[in-house]
């Protein structure tokens, strides 16, 4: 686009120059060309006395009729301006000792190839858009192709580790129950089903957080929203509880949504479970949900530790954890949520006051 304004532009006023220099060379010549010259399209010259009168017209080509020229005459004697342009014609005014030479010259073939270099320039222009988009699209295709394949791999490599892990700590957690019962309970055993717990935990969120980022849109359906939530925050009223915390409930009924049912829970549960594990004791955990015309609405409040405004810029990475975070936990609970709404082209948004309370608002 600079490329083509700045050649029009250019154009344009090398053919002003052109024409107004060709104008001044046969104006100093009394109206005539000098020999060898060329003048782009017709012309014609009027020698007028100090009174305004015409005392000759010049006009080889018969470019205007005598009386059409003395109209240009007077037109240009009432403006009192040495160079401009008058209808189709360009001119210029030298005064000599007779009275004035005034010079016009025809822009009917310039401006007709003007208009045909932007006409050119547009089409040219609409044509390069369209291939530089084009290659650009399909050179990025090519570039991030491999970068594609590689994250590809990596999701599937966690999702098939994930698989073979669980088997053997599961084994692991059962043997560890089966000694416990013949020597009784010990603080090694104990610290191995904790730590075998844990590490269940993991695999099960990062397999969890890999099936999000495959975005599957094939697994989109149509269900029940209110229900899904519903579902999700249950299980965790009894934890709540045992810690002193109450878990309030606002989820109007009947709302409906087009995604990834299973994906959705992951998504409340994370969130849900993030509350109960920072709300202050004896506080409530507030979870609301409702439509607002297409849009559905979900938020979970809690009274706690809340996040600084730098943590906030940062909360929904993989493995973050903030540095005054005591709790366990892998910072991959957040990085699902945020999964779940990029796959549902939705949005999340983070109100916090630190060390008073943070509210999550997700918007399908």
């Amino acid at each position: 686009a600079t490329i083509l304004v700045s050649l029009n532009i250019f154009m344009e006023r090398y053919v002003a120059k052109q024409k107004h220099n060709l104008l001044t060379m046969v104006a100093s010549n009394n109206g005539e060309l000098e020999p060898g010259r060329e003048f782009l399209g017709d012309y014609f010259a009027i020698k007028v006395d100090q009174d305004g009168e015409i005392l000759e017209l010049i006009n080889k080509h018969q470019v205007v009729s005598d009386l059409e020229a003395k109209v240009y005459a007077e037109g240009i004697a009432t403006t009192w301006r040495l160079n401009g342009e008058i209808d189709t014609f360009s001119y210029v005014v030298e005064d000599k000792p007779y009275g004035r030479l005034l010079v016009f010259a025809d822009q009917r073939d310039s401006l007709f190839m003007l208009k045909e270099l932007h006409k050119f320039s547009y089409w040219i222009g609409i044509l390069s858009i369209v291939v530089v988009f084009g290659l650009a699209y399909l050179l990025a295709r090519w570039a991030t192709k491999p970068l594609e394949e590689s994250l590809a791999k990596q999701r599937d490599f966690i999702t098939d580790s994930s698989h073979e892990l669980i088997t053997p700590l599961a084994i692991l957690v059962a043997n560890a129950d089966i000694l416990e019962e013949e020597i009784g309970e010990h603080s090694c055993l104990t610290q191995i089903k904790q730590q075998a717990e844990r590490l269940s935990k993991l695999v099960n969120e990062l397999s969890i957080l890999a099936k999000m980022e495959k975005q599957d849109h094939e697994l989109m359906n149509n269900f029940d929203l209110s229900q899904a939530v519903l579902s999700a925050v249950l299980p965790f009223d009894i934890v709540a509880y045992d810690q002193n915390k109450n878990i309030v409930f606002d989820i109007t009924e009947g709302i409906h949504l087009l995604g990834n049912q299973n994906g959705i829970k992951k998504m409340v549960e994370a969130l849900v479970e993030n509350a109960v594990v920072y709300a202050n004791p004896g506080s409530s955990i507030m979870v609301r949900l409702w439509a607002k015309g297409a849009k559905r609405i979900l938020e979970i409040y809690n009274e706690g530790q809340g996040v600084t405004a730098e943590q906030q810029e940062h909360m929904f990475e993989t493995f973050y954890k903030a540095d005054d975070q005591t709790t366990e936990g892998y910072g991959i609970g957040l990085a699902i949520v945020q999964s779940v709404v990029d796959a549902h082209k939705g949005k999340i948004e983070v109100e916090s006051n630190y060390g008073e309370d943070i509210l999550f608002r997700i918007i399908l």
